[in-house]
């Protein structure tokens, strides 16, 4: 509660009418106080949201109070959680405007290609529904000026569907049409990556390289990736080496190629370079790297630590985010490095529900690999080898190199079953 407010907890509690008096915004003060008055006085449930001056920075912020007003003898008691809702009433905001935008286009031109384009936008961004948006960009032929948006954005709505082929023409169409575009050199790379041709994917990343010459794309990541996708450790690395500095999560993939090598001295130098990046990847992650190197080196306090402190931020993100499927997911994961078998269990399937394979064929294989990953870790070792399987029958399954040399799944090694699944792995993904 004191880091969302910007308080030091050294001061002691905050009184409620200290809260309205200086912190919740003038034009907020007595429709909150008016409310909370109403809920001590007659109990029951309480919930505001207000605009406050978190006090440390003085950044105007959102919050929502969640509570339930008891009446005893001694008087009223209330008890709740607290939540910082900026980002989340931002993106409503944003979400509702893009919605009447993508209406009104429609409305005044319902013929024009560039109207059904952006609902298809909007159903594809704004609500997830792969569907509603492929049937908007059937319904008109690509406007002349924005041919490379709209097959880039068929090609996303394809792969999201499970429709590979098509998304592999329609990505290299709009590619063709827009060659130096990042967005769309990013989603025909990762497309080649998801379908396993690894080679491929690196040929495309140097051709990003020479077209796209931005040190914030991805491209040198996606090379030394596809390179490490292959299993040839050495190699990722020494291109990765030679990039130019301050590119795209270098220092974070090079710690994942240390830990896949076992050079756990270089993977920790890098990992502390990784926090020190310009984009860092979010909810916990590297934390969360840092408890599985302890976990392969047997650091059993070192692993407790790092799990634990990943687990502690992600649980206060949780009330804001619970919606959040790679938060869930990584507090499964802490919560399997942990020990916490249940906890692990029902929260990675809670991730999984979110965002299953069958209604997204790009995103819900992570999640279920995730759950493999995690079954391994508590000991299903069963239930792991036969969730990989499935996985490995279709896109966006564990590659052939993380799962040959990825601590992470050292606790399937040595099974028969897990080495054929490694050697299918580095099979391309056949297309009907």
């Amino acid at each position: 509660m004191f880091k969302i407010f910007g308080l030091d907890s050294s001061n002691g509690p905050l009184k409620f009418e200290t809260f309205a008096r200086d912190l919740v915004h003038p034009d907020d003060r007595n429709r909150f106080k008016g409310a909370l008055d109403l809920a001590l006085k007659n109990g029951g449930p309480f919930r505001e949201v207000v605009r406050i001056k978190r006090q440390n920075d003085r950044a105007d912020r959102v919050i929502e109070y969640s509570a339930r007003v008891e009446m005893s003898d001694s008087g009223a008691r209330m008890f709740g959680i607290i939540a910082d809702v900026t980002e989340r009433r931002a993106s409503q905001e944003h979400l509702e405007k893009s919605k009447e935008a993508a209406a009104t286009a429609l409305r005044l031109a319902p013929n024009l290609p560039e109207s059904h384009l952006a609902q298809a936008q909007y159903y594809y961004n704004g609500l997830r529904d792969y569907e509603k948006a492929q049937a908007e960009l059937s319904a008109a032929p690509p406007a002349p000026g924005a041919r490379a948006k709209f097959f880039d954005l068929s090609a996303l709505t394809e792969r999201r569907l499970g429709h590979w082929k098509e998304a592999l023409r329609d990505g290299e169409k709009a590619w063709e049409l827009d060659p130096h575009d990042p967005f769309i050199a990013t989603e025909v790379i990762q497309t080649f990556m998801l379908l396993r041709r690894y080679a491929e994917a690196e040929k495309l990343s140097e051709k990003a390289i020479a077209l796209i010459p931005t040190r914030v794309a991805p491209f040198w990541s996606f090379k030394a990736e596809a390179i490490l996708a292959q299993g040839e450790l050495s190699r990722a690395r020494t291109v990765l080496e030679a990039a130019p500095s301050g590119i795209f999560s270098k220092h974070g993939t090079l710690a994942r190629i240390a830990l896949c090598e076992r050079d756990f001295t270089r993977a920790s130098v890098e990992l502390e370079a990784a926090r020190k990046e310009q984009m860092t990847p979010p909810w916990q992650y590297l934390d969360l790297l840092a408890g599985t190197m302890a976990r392969a080196q047997g650091d059993v306090d070192g692993a407790f630590k790092a799990f634990d402190k990943a687990r502690g931020s992600l649980e206060s993100s949780l009330t804001e985010h619970a919606d959040e499927p790679a938060l869930v997911g990584n507090l499964a994961w802490a919560y399997a490095g942990l020990g916490r078998k249940d906890d692990a269990l029902r929260t990675i399937q809670q991730a999984v529900q979110l965002i299953p394979s069958w209604r997204d064929a790009t995103e819900g294989p992570a999640y279920a690999a995730m759950q493999a990953q995690i079954q391994a870790w508590v000991g299903n070792k069963d239930a792991a080898i036969e969730q990989l399987s499935g996985l490995l029958k279709q896109a966006a399954a564990p590659t052939y190199g993380e799962l040959k040399f990825d601590p992470g799944w050292d606790d399937l090694r040595n099974d028969q079953r897990f080495e054929e699944l490694i050697a299918q792995a580095a099979k391309p993904v056949t297309l009907e």
